[in-house]
């Protein structure tokens, strides 16, 4: 796996990756709109530690932390933009960058306007093949509340396993949400790979 500055250099300097449909790039400030307002729905948050959007000011703070982040080689969420359309539909991330561990967690968000057309899962793997084939991870993990049946599906379609579930993980406002983890490892990858 990268580790130091090696890895510190691939984020900054990571220009995207496509898949078949969607193209995974750095943000840009042509970004911030469309992610605002995409997060200002209640639906896109239910599921989240932070409640939607009210002003726009909490949108920016965010991406200026996190092209910040990413001028110093760390890890920020890429936009995912839809091909054919050059429309902005969500984010992929690498959460949590442990080279000491060999692994990444990834997360995703696809705007509500676009659910059910299978980007999520497209998405993910696109950040399995990141994940493996150029940091070079031995596991990639990701986790839901265990209400969110839809974000568990996605990471079964694209080949996750799930492992478990830590009671009472994820607080949403008053209520704490048991949270499933799901995990790929490299050989499964490249098993999944040659089929």
């Amino acid at each position: 796996m990268l580790r130091g500055e090696d890895l510190k250099a691939f984020f900054r300097t990571f220009a995207g990756h496509r898949t078949a449909r969607c193209l995974l790039r750095p943000l840009e400030p042509a970004d911030l709109e469309p992610y605002y307002q995409c997060h200002r729905d209640p639906a896109m948050t239910r599921f989240e530690v932070h409640e939607p959007f009210g002003a726009r000011a909490e949108a920016e703070a965010l991406f200026t932390r996190w092209i910040e982040r990413r001028s110093q080689g760390g890890s920020s969420p890429f936009s995912v933009i839809l091909e054919g359309e050059d429309r902005w539909v969500g984010m992929g991330n690498f959460g949590e960058v442990s080279p000491e561990y060999d692994y990444v967690a990834v997360g995703f968000s696809i705007a509500a306007t676009d659910w059910g057309r299978g980007l999520a899962t497209e998405v993910l793997k696109g950040l399995l093949t990141i994940a493996f084939e150029r940091i070079g991870c031995y596991r990639v993990e990701g986790n839901c509340a265990t209400e969110h049946h839809a974000s568990a599906r996605v990471m079964e379609k694209a080949g996750m396993t799930r492992e478990g579930v830590l009671r009472g993980k994820l607080p949403v406002g008053a209520v704490h949400h048991d949270l499933q983890y799901f995990s790929m490892l490299r050989p499964e990858y490249r098993a999944a790979r040659r089929e």
